[in-house]
């Protein structure tokens, strides 16, 4: 398992076993060397692909030989991303496709659309779906501790303040997994919440890449999705002390 830091610029590796192998890359502006490791993925058992947002690049790193070879991104790509406050997700493919977020669409549905580097579209198709109702907390109500997920009191009184939205969210993050499936959160994250990996408990609508619809899944409650691959489905699992663990679950009848 592969994890990238980004307060400490670092990329940590666990052995499947559980034994922490420690950092393979740390901060630094070299060829092996990270600012902002964000997204990353395996392109083989012994090499790893990570985009790192502070030099705009992707390194491949080789571990068994620690050799690192660079490819630079084109700023242009994900810096009015940054400019508007906030990636809704991005993801890295061993092919060194890059995916940042897409808009959900009103109207009973929401419409996918990916593109190449060229602005060509490669697959587009669209999924019937009502948005969630609003929960309390998201109108600004007190939905107490165990839902709230720690959003600041001045933040709450700003949704009271506003109202309900018309058109809440359909969708709100995407992650596209190790066999190329698309899954899509319909769960919304409270604002304010620290959603970097999205929802707890979240329910997933899962497609091929093809577009093809898949069938739906919810998570466990107080877990939120982080990789899948098969049937096995590795997710951030935050207990009572908030204390984070990985945890694999395996999906029946899917």
């Amino acid at each position: 398992m592969a994890i990238a830091d980004w307060g400490l610029a670092e990329v940590i590796v666990v052995n499947p076993d559980g034994e922490w192998q420690g950092a393979v890359m740390t901060r630094g502006e070299g060829p092996g060397e990270v600012q902002a490791p964000a997204p990353l993925t395996w392109v083989d058992a012994n090499t790893l692909l990570v985009l790192d947002f502070g030099v705009y690049r992707l390194t491949t790193l080789d571990l068994a030989s620690r050799s690192a070879c660079v490819t630079a991104v084109d700023p242009a790509f994900l810096s009015p991303v940054f400019m508007s406050g906030e990636a809704t997700f991005v993801a890295v493919q061993p092919d060194q496709t890059v995916w940042l977020g897409s808009c959900p669409e009103p109207g009973g549905r929401y419409e996918l659309e990916v593109f190449d580097r060229d602005g060509t579209t490669l697959v587009r198709f669209c999924h019937p779906g009502e948005a969630f109702p609003l929960s309390p907390a998201e109108c600004g109500e007190d939905a107490g501790e165990d839902t709230d997920e720690g959003m600041p009191d001045a933040w709450r009184s700003v949704l009271r303040e506003v109202g309900e939205s018309p058109e809440p969210a359909i969708i709100s993050r995407i992650v596209v997994d190790a066999d190329r499936r698309i899954w899509v959160q319909r769960d919304r994250p409270l604002p304010g919440a620290g959603n970097t990996h999205g929802a707890s408990g979240a329910m997933y609508d899962v497609f091929l890449p093809s577009g093809r619809f898949l069938g739906s899944i919810r998570l466990p409650d107080d877990q939120r999705l982080l990789e899948a691959r098969g049937r096995r489905v590795w997710t951030l699992h935050t207990g009572s002390f908030d204390e984070p663990s990985i945890v694999a679950l395996e999906i029946e009848g899917f």
